[in-house]
């Protein structure tokens, strides 16, 4: 009982953090600065983040979807990375079909993976704001994930935050990958 009140107050202060970056953007304030970091706009998708500065930053645009990557490696000389942030934001989604989708990844996770944790979907404004963590295998190593899911209603965009590591190196790479998990600001009319 006690780590679900917990994660109801994280969640809420990761809200209330959202709301104020929000405000920030709104009003052109200075956004705080963090050592070891850098803010990166991207103003196709009008949002930005607090991003590693010694993290590798590529940029895709396929339809109706942005997609950003920050990774500790280079994707382009690997090809693929193993610790990392993606981040897709899909724009154009029909009436409805962004809170269809959250539930469709929930029921999909809860028939494939047999563990997973979630936490209760919020709303604050037109976000709808959903948490998930579960792990996964790949290639024989286990992959451990962190997703954030914000949905818009008013404009039918959504935004999938997707941080994965190997389990094993889990714990430390989300010290470094907690603060873009946490600062960032999404425009409300994208």
């Amino acid at each position: 009982m006690k780590d679900s009140n917990l994660r109801k107050k994280l969640i809420k202060a990761k809200l209330v953090i959202l709301l104020l970056f929000l405000c920030c953007l709104l009003f052109a304030v200075d956004l705080p600065e963090r050592e070891g970091y850098h803010w990166e706009e991207f103003k196709e998708s009008k949002c930005f983040f607090l991003i590693p500065n010694e993290w590798k930053l590529r940029k895709e645009k396929k339809e109706e979807t942005f997609s950003y990557f920050f990774t500790k490696e280079n994707i382009e000389e690997n090809g693929s990375y193993s610790v990392g942030i993606s981040v897709n934001i899909v724009t154009g989604l029909k009436k409805t079909n962004t809170l269809r989708f959250i539930a469709y990844l929930k029921e999909g996770l809860e028939e494939t993976t047999e563990e997973f944790e979630c936490s209760d979907l919020t709303k604050v404004g037109p976000f709808y704001k959903y948490i998930l963590n579960y792990e996964k295998e790949c290639d024989g190593i286990l992959i451990k994930m962190h997703h954030i899911l914000i949905s818009n209603i008013n404009t039918n965009t959504m935004y999938l935050i997707l941080f994965e590591s190997p389990k094993s190196e889990y714990d430390k790479n989300f010290k470094i990958a907690e603060p873009t998990l946490m600062y960032f600001g999404i425009d409300d009319e994208i």
